[in-house]
């Protein structure tokens, strides 16, 4: 099942995949409270992001999540990390369709689409 919550009503309970399509600035700010939100071993999701925004965005990360590469789309970058303390899922890249194969979740990134 599918759930969209705010963070203010989840209040100290902890998710399988987090999902933000915001800005830059906020998803710095707001680091250290959605990396409490996700569950060690599970997934944050960030959009909404330019190419050179990715770095600086990935880093306020980095003590929380193992990253994987971003996703490019023209201009914009999609950003996932795996929250440290689990299992890590790795992917595996399909060179004839540009694509990212998670396989034990059955999800792909096509240019910087999830499907």
């Amino acid at each position: 099942d599918i759930e969209v919550a705010s963070p203010d009503s989840l209040n100290k309970q902890s998710v399988d995949l987090v999902i933000a399509n915001i800005l830059a600035n906020p998803l710095v700010e707001l680091a250290t409270d959605l990396s409490r939100y996700v569950r060690p071993g599970e997934r944050l999701v960030m959009s909404g992001l330019l190419a050179e925004q990715a770095e600086t965005v990935m880093a306020a990360y980095v003590d929380w999540f193992e990253c994987a590469a971003p996703v490019h789309s023209e201009e914009w970058v999609l950003l996932e990390g795996v929250r440290l303390g689990g299992r890590v899922h790795y992917r595996r890249r399909n060179p004839r369709k540009n694509t990212e194969i998670c396989p034990q979740e059955k999800v792909i990134f096509q240019r910087g689409v999830v499907y």
